[in-house]
């Protein structure tokens, strides 16, 4: 709560999620990173991720090493003072569970496109579409995060716009067909409308000759 913007304490969360992981026994683990590939894991520059980083190894804190006072430099390993700290920060549990999340839907999503690249499977629908899309709209994954769970990132990615392609596609032919639908029905109900015009016309042309008829008859009972 003491870091400058929600920008910085959006990659605070992102730091500590790169820096831990579910183990086999569902529960977090470490998992130290060199400070050139935690910056490539989070897309941002050194001097972007650095205030978040002392933020948390300053003495009276101590979350992360090296401690303060050693100098950061592309090959440090920077990682979590103690593993018991996933116990007892619910906020970091939290962050662990997030991650691990963010894990499930894309490897669902990677086995998803490797099977669509062989024939075997179809293209992402509702819901799964939809909870796809927030995730990376969210999470936004990159190529570095991908490769910490073996994904190719770039086949995954066109995997999910041809999905969103597609689905996109297809709502535009169920509007056109709705409005086709409601055109037919608009011109259905025009052509009802004109033959009950026709038919009360008819009806009163009908009533007309009906007492036309009356009245010569009438004329003629007269007359006779």
């Amino acid at each position: 709560d003491g870091l400058a913007s929600d920008e910085q304490r959006l990659l605070c969360a992102a730091t500590f999620k790169a820096l831990t992981v579910v183990g086999s026994e569902k529960r977090g683990i470490r998992r130290p990173r060199r400070l050139a590939i935690l910056c490539r894991i989070l897309d941002v520059e050194q001097a972007e991720l650095l205030p978040i980083l002392d933020a948390f190894r300053q003495a009276e804190v101590t979350f992360l090493l090296p401690a303060e006072g050693v100098e950061l430099q592309d090959s440090t390993v920077i990682d979590l003072s103690h593993e018991s700290l996933m116990r007892v920060w619910k906020r970091l549990r939290d962050w662990v569970d997030e991650e691990a999340n963010s894990v499930g839907i894309f490897r669902r999503l990677s086995e998803s496109a490797a099977l669509f690249e062989k024939g075997k499977a179809g293209l992402y629908h509702d819901p799964e579409l939809s909870v796809a899309r927030s995730w990376v709209e969210q999470s936004r994954p990159n190529a570095a995060w991908a490769a910490q769970y073996a994904g190719k990132f770039d086949e995954v990615m066109a995997y999910l716009e041809r999905s969103r392609e597609a689905a996109e596609e297809e709502e535009r032919a169920k509007e056109a067909a709705q409005q086709r639908e409601l055109e037919q029905a608009k011109a259905l109900a025009e052509a009802q409308g004109q033959r009950a015009e026709e038919q009360a016309r008819f009806s009163g042309r009908m009533k007309w000759l009906v007492s036309g008829m009356g009245l010569v008859a009438a004329f003629a009972v007269v007359a006779m």
